[in-house]
Parts: structure tokens; sequence; C-alpha cells
């Protein structure tokens, strides 16, 4: 059965080169060949030796890397800590700013009761005392509107009094006119007399 022997057939030269024997007066041969040998050792050498500073590479890579993922953590969570410590003392500012602004909007609207509450007092005693003004005004006016009735009434009354006297005085003038016009009439017609003249 054949095999793919490749492209350059490479088993078979190598085949061929290790089962050659170079003569003993085939200088060049043996140099060749102890030249592939040595080479080979070489490269065989070199390989585990690279193998061996790969696997120590990778040691200490390994170790770089997780000491890098290590201080990335710590400077991670260095930084998250310092962070929400800056966060919380942003909180705990602004509450406190909050707890002042609350504070002094309490004091402006306890004085805003206070001198509202004041103000409404001073309204209320001055509308009282405007009241009492009033009143007193108002009585003073009833009273001098009474004075001035009572007066008028009392010279009414008065005048009335004079008339009535007046007509009880003529009344009786006439009447004793009368009288003694009968017992005297002709005394009666003298004085009438005297009274027209």
């Amino acid at each position: 059965m054949a095999t793919e022997k490749g492209n350059f057939n490479y088993q078979q030269i190598m085949n061929d080169f290790y089962n050659w024997k170079p003569k003993e007066d085939d200088t060049e041969g043996q140099i060749a060949k102890n030249a592939f040998g040595g080479n080979m050792i070489q490269a065989g050498l070199d390989a585990e030796l690279a193998m061996m500073l790969g696997d120590q590479n990778n040691a200490i890579a390994q170790e770089q890397m997780q000491k890098q993922a290590d201080l990335e953590l710590a400077n991670t969570g260095a930084l998250m800590e310092k962070e929400f410590g800056y966060k919380e003392l942003g909180k705990e500012s602004n509450f406190k700013y909050s707890e002042q602004a609350a504070d002094a909007q309490y004091e402006r609207d306890v004085g805003m009761l206070g001198a509202t509450g004041e103000q409404q007092r001073k309204n209320i005693a001055a509308e009282g005392q405007q009241g009492r003004l009033e009143r007193i005004v108002e009585g003073e006016q009833a009273r001098q509107t009474a004075a001035v009735n009572n007066a008028s009434n009392e010279k009414i009354a008065a005048g009335r009094y004079a008339a009535d006297n007046y007509q009880a005085d003529k009344a009786a003038s006439a009447s004793m006119y009368g009288a003694d016009a009968q017992r005297m009439p002709h005394l009666g017609l003298q004085i009438h007399k005297l009274k027209i003249s």
C-alpha cells in the first residue's frame, strides 16, 4: 500500500541520512554527520531550554497577571471606596444644606406668621379702637341730637304755653269786658270807643 510521502520525501531523506555511515577516509562526511548530530543535540537542548524558559515565563506571567489583577482589584476597591465616601459626603452635605434651608425657611415662615399675627392683632386693635371712637362719636351725636330735640321741644312747649296763656288772657279779658258791658252798657260803649279811637 502506497503512502503519501509529502512534497520533499522528508522521511526518506532522514532514513538515508541516519543510515549513512561515512568511510574512515571520508573526513568531510564524518564532519557533516558529526555536525548534524551536534546540531541535533544543540537543537534539542535549545528546544528543552526554550520549553523550560516558556514554562518559567508562563509561571512568571501568570504570577504577574495575578499580581496585576490583585492590584487592579485593590485599586478598584480603593477607588470605589473613595467614590462611595465622596458620594456619602456629598449626600451628607446636601442633607445638611437641605436641612439648613428647611430650618431657614421654617424661621422665615415663623417670622412671617409672627409678623402676620402681630399685624392682625394691630389691625384688630385698630379696628376696635376705631369702633370705640365711632361709638363714642355716635353717642355724642345722639346726645347732641337729643339735646337739640329736647331744646326744640322745650321751646315748642314754651311757645305753646305762651300762646295758651295769651289765649287764656284774651279770653279772660273778653269775658271781663262782656261782664262789664252787661253791668254798665253806657260805660262799655265809651270804653269801646276809647279803644277804637
